[in-house]
């Protein structure tokens, strides 16, 4: 197994969204890849965040 890292491909941007990343890249200093990572987490964490009141999961083991 090596440690050889894929290149990342190339993101590819419709105009609207390239513009948009654009706008938050110069917002948040960082380069238009960085900056379209950082957009997708955060919708992906407001997806999967629990909400607050949620009860405590149940794991499905049966009862003893």
């Amino acid at each position: 197994m090596s440690d050889h890292k894929p290149t990342p491909t190339p993101l590819e941007l419709s105009a609207a969204d390239a513009a948009v990343a654009d706008q938050y890249a110069a917002k948040w200093g960082c380069t238009r890849d960085e900056a379209v990572t950082r957009m997708v987490a955060e919708q992906l964490r407001h997806l999967y965040a629990q909400p607050r009141r949620a009860p405590a999961r149940v794991l499905p083991f049966p009862k003893r």
